[in-house]
């Protein structure tokens, strides 16, 4: 095989330890001349023998063995699957991360070829503990508001936020079934790995419930709460606390001991309280 030089100059001859590496890769444009080929010669540089050219017309094998690619031919190589630059020319090797050669996993991430850098990582995606909150109690949402309990009325959220509910209660037992209650449950970012809180927006005489409608309930605690819990078993957990005070765990001890030493006062109180603070149970 012949090879002319592009400036029509006659090489000399040819040292007889040199010899020429021919590979077929139509993938790729090595923007060497001759075109597709890998001159290699384990000697020196020659000069040309005839003209006295010091410029060589053999070419010794690159640090790295290695052609790089065209821009053109990356771009072609990623879309038939390839990695950064594809195998590797001389072997057809596939390096570790794509890159050719091989080399620690994720070196393919980003290669120079000359001035233009590939890069090929994807941006990662970020998980907001929020949108995993929010779906999970929009699902629970649309369940309750399908098989609502008969002590819950009008349960629906905020326009602008799904992490706050706003719910009717109907208490069964006397003498909080005289009226209704409002209950707000508020839902932290990163439910449910952390409980609701619920909160009376209506005023109630209650052992259980302290003057700004916090509700010591015992299955929203930090020591109780399970991730797998869900949200209509806190509200039937509320339903049986507000009709059966738990006199254990009180947080207005002063109504605690008064349903203790006279039940009967604090029912004709907490009735009173009911009938001026409570809402109008619908008809």
């Amino acid at each position: 095989m012949e090879l002319q030089p592009p400036d029509g100059r006659t090489p000399g001859p040819r040292p007889p330890s040199a010899h020429i590496l021919v590979h077929s890769a139509p993938q790729w444009d090595t923007g060497i001349w001759p075109r597709r080929a890998l001159l290699r010669q384990p000697g020196p540089r020659t000069k040309g023998a005839s003209s006295g050219d010091p410029s060589p017309l053999r070419r010794g094998p690159s640090r790295t063995g290695r052609l790089l690619p065209s821009a053109a031919s990356q771009r072609q190589s990623r879309r038939r699957g390839a990695g950064p630059y594809g195998p590797d020319v001389r072997t057809g090797d596939w390096g570790a991360g794509g890159a050719p050669g091989g080399g620690d996993p994720g070196a393919g991430r980003h290669q120079a070829a000359g001035r233009c850098t590939v890069s090929l990582e994807s941006p990662g995606r970020t998980l907001h503990p929020e949108m995993t909150a929010s779906k999970r109690v929009a699902k629970e949402l649309e369940e309750l508001q399908e098989k609502l309990p008969r002590y819950l009325q009008n349960l629906d959220s905020d326009d602008a936020n799904v992490l706050v509910w706003r719910v009717l209660f109907l208490p069964e037992k006397p003498p909080y079934n005289l009226k209704a209650f409002n209950l707000c449950i508020s839902f932290p970012g990163d439910y449910p790995l952390k409980p609701p809180t619920v909160t009376f927006t209506t005023k109630i005489y209650h052992p259980n419930v302290d003057s700004d409608g916090q509700v010591c309930l015992p299955i929203i605690s930090k020591n109780n709460w399970e991730p797998h819990y869900r949200t209509y078993q806190v509200l039937d957990a509320l339903s049986k606390l507000v009709n059966s005070p738990d006199l254990e765990q009180p947080v207005r001890v002063e109504l605690a001991d008064l349903l203790t030493q006279d039940p009967e006062l604090f029912y004709k109180k907490a009735e009173e309280f009911t009938l001026q603070y409570g809402e109008n149970r619908p008809s």
